[in-house]
């Protein structure tokens, strides 16, 4: 177990010799003397890096849209799928108490490409994009790496992105970015159906890098 020893500073004593009073001769003054102060912090028996499942979203709902052929189709994903309400967002949080600023990373993967519930037939070139929000760090080191200080990315079906990574040296405490929005387009071109379409995201957090 590592022990991070924190000095708070050295207070100086100077320690004067007085003479009494019947002795004609100047006083004389001591050698000063150092007192340091020490404290010991170490990493908590259960320590850990943790990610906040409770903050990422169950469902993302993009609702629904007419068939169209002549313009691209973008849908943003809302608590019900209502275009006029606020975009969904998620909170990515990661708190390192391990004292060893070893690093983590969390990545997000779209498993497949939106697939047709009834017919099993992807949805050609559709792209999801997030717009993520710079990162907060309180009580550590913030973090520098995934999709930090970046307006957002598009997913990849079968290629994970790392969204938000601690290199060596960084990402104690805890650490914050959220997602603001989630962006579904599908291009006009692409052949479709009367159906729902479905994927699967994957979030993956490893404590190590």
């Amino acid at each position: 177990m590592k022990k991070s020893v924190i000095y708070f500073g050295m207070a100086a004593l100077s320690l004067l010799s007085v003479g009494a009073p019947t002795v004609t001769h100047a006083a004389t003054v001591g050698t000063p003397s150092d007192t340091t102060g020490q404290v010991t912090l170490q990493a908590p028996a259960t320590g850990a890096v943790t990610l906040d499942t409770t903050k990422l979203s169950d469902i993302l709902n993009f609702g629904s849209s007419e068939i169209q052929y002549a313009t691209a189709i973008d849908q943003i994903a809302t608590a019900d799928g209502d275009q006029s309400k606020e975009p969904t967002t998620t909170d990515l949080k990661v708190t390192d108490d391990r004292g060893n600023t070893a690093g983590w990373k969390l990545e997000l993967e779209q498993a497949q490409q939106f697939t047709s519930t009834k017919k099993n037939t992807a949805l050609t070139g559709a792209a999801l994009k997030i717009d993520t929000s710079k990162v907060t760090n309180v009580g550590g080191t913030q973090p520098t790496g995934g999709q930090i200080n970046k307006t957002g990315c598009e997913l990849t079906p079968g290629i994970a992105v790392e969204l938000l990574k601690a290199n060596a040296g960084e990402g104690d405490g805890i650490s914050t970015m959220t997602i603001n929005k989630y962006d579904l387009n599908i291009p006009g071109k692409a052949p479709k159906e009367s159906d729902t379409y479905t994927t699967t995201l994957t979030w993956t957090f490893s404590d190590t890098i």
